[in-house]
C-alpha cells in the first residue's frame, strides 16, 4: 500500500527531484546478461537470506556477516565492471 503511494508520487511528476529527467530503460527485450544477473542476484539473495538493501542498515548492527555480504557486492560489481571493460577492449580491438 505504501509502494503504491510513492509510485503514484514518483511517476506522477514531469521529471525527477535531483535529475533532470527519468532514466528508463530503451530497450524491454529480454537477453542472456539479464538472465545471468538475475540468476546471481537470487542465488546471492538466497544465500545470505537478505535483500541487498536491507543489509546496509545491518552494517550498523556491527554483525560480521553484514559487512561480508556487502563486501561481496562491491567485489562483484568491480569484478562485472572490469570484465566489461575487457570485453569491450577487445569488440574495438576486432574492429
Amino acid at each position: 500500500m505504501i509502494a503504491g503511494c510513492v509510485i503514484g508520487l514518483v511517476f506522477g511528476r514531469a521529471a525527477p527531484i535531483l535529475a533532470e529527467a527519468f532514466q528508463v530503460p530503451a530497450r524491454s527485450s529480454v537477453d542472456l546478461r539479464l538472465l545471468g544477473g538475475l540468476a546471481v542476484f537470487g542465488i546471492g539473495w538466497g544465500i545470505a537470506r537478505s535483500c541487498p538493501g536491507g543489509v546496509l542498515p545491518a552494517l550498523w548492527t556491527g554483525r560480521w556477516a553484514a559487512f561480508a555480504f556487502i563486501t561481496v557486492v562491491i567485489a562483484t560489481i568491480l569484478l562485472v565492471k572490469f570484465l566489461q571493460s575487457i570485453g569491450g577492449a577487445a569488440r574495438r580491438a576486432t574492429a
